[in-house]
């Protein structure tokens, strides 16, 4: 059984000071990110993510979307959907889509949450759990682009792949913590005092 935060005070305060590190770095993130995509693009991270990334997160999407009973033709990077036979919506998931800033953002979140008094094997589970969802999340928000595409419109699929998965994002990493201090997280001085006692 894991042992909670000391008070739930503690846990909501550590959650609103990541909220407030996700808020205040996320305009900054925005404004750098192309500075950052040509980083990327020029250190071969690119291209290293379009040969070993791109084809398993189209994969999944593909595999989720066949749930809902849709055709689709993909290959490594392109998912073409038909309805009745005919071509209703078509995207590419390029290097730059497949939610690296996600994973800096948690990456960030990380020098908050986890504090010093953490056990390494709660942290380390609590880090696992954060790629595990982050990653689950982005193949989420990508199948919701390529439902909007298909059975409302291609500007609704534009609109949320611009603004509303960032949203989506800062939803998952405040349930995230909510969950690693309610459930995951481990005090060291608590665990210490457990193997003091059962001795």
């Amino acid at each position: 059984m894991r042992h909670k935060s000391s008070t739930h005070k503690q846990q909501f305060s550590n959650l609103f000071i990541i909220l407030v590190v996700v808020l205040i770095t996320l305009p900054l993130f925005i404004t750098s990110e192309d500075l950052i995509t040509k980083f990327l693009s020029y250190s071969g991270l690119s291209v290293l993510t379009q040969k070993y990334v791109i084809p398993v997160e189209v994969k999944f999407v593909a595999a989720i979307l066949s749930i809902f009973k849709i055709q689709l033709v993909a290959n490594d990077r392109l998912l073409v959907l038909f309805k009745g036979g005919t071509e209703a919506y078509r995207a590419q998931i390029i290097w730059s889509c497949i939610g690296w800033q996600s994973v800096v953002l948690f990456f960030v979140t990380l020098f908050t949450g986890l504090k010093r008094g953490y056990t390494w094997g709660s942290r380390l589970e609590t880090i696992i759990i954060g790629l595990m969802g982050t990653f689950w999340v982005n193949i989420g928000r990508i199948v919701i682009i390529y439902l909007l595409g298909y059975y409302v419109s291609h500007l609704s699929a534009v609109l949320f792949h611009n603004f509303a998965g960032t949203f989506m994002v800062i939803a998952w990493l405040f349930v995230y913590w909510w969950f690693s201090y309610s459930y995951v997280l481990e005090e060291r001085q608590a665990q210490d005092e457990q193997e003091v006692i059962n001795v």
